[in-house]
Order: C-alpha cells, then sequence, then structure tokens
C-alpha cells in the first residue's frame, strides 16, 4: 500500500491540533475498532512485539487514555 507523503502529514498535523485542542471525540473518531496505535521507541524499531514502544495501543486502550484525560486525574497534564 502506496502514501502520499503529504497526506500523511497532514493527518498528523491535523490530529496533533485537535489533541491540543481536548477535541477527543474527534480524536477518538478517527481510529477504527482494529485500530492499532503504536509509536516506536527507536528509530530502528520494526517490531512492537520484540522493541520497547512509548506507545502500543488498541482502539479499548485508547479510550482509556482518554478517560484518564477527562477525568482530571492525569496529573502529568496539570497544567495543560
Amino acid at each position: 500500500m502506496a502514501f502520499d507523503r503529504q497526506q500523511v502529514e497532514q493527518f498528523l498535523y491535523y490530529e496533533a491540533q485537535i489533541m491540543d485542542e481536548h477535541r477527543y471525540d474527534e480524536w477518538l473518531a478517527l481510529w477504527s475498532d482494529d485500530a492499532l496505535y503504536w509509536v516506536p521507541a527507536g528509530r530502528d524499531n520494526i517490531d512492537p512485539k520484540r522493541e520497547i514502544s512509548l506507545i502500543y495501543d488498541d482502539r479499548v486502550r485508547l479510550e482509556t487514555r482518554i478517560a484518564r484525560l477527562r477525568s482530571g486525574f492525569a496529573h502529568a497534564q496539570a497544567p495543560k
């Protein structure tokens, strides 16, 4: 599957913007039920099941993260 670099960049900027604006419902709507949100810890990490990852979340875990952000108990987010 080929990806257009400009479209990917635009998506990433849009994703960052809506998260910065705390538009969590819109952000969650970007992801399907079988989504996998992966942020590798290193440049050469190609297998999230064998390498350390910063984030390796399925849809349920993404929803859990958003619930924690909304709860007021995300101490790393205080102040926002």
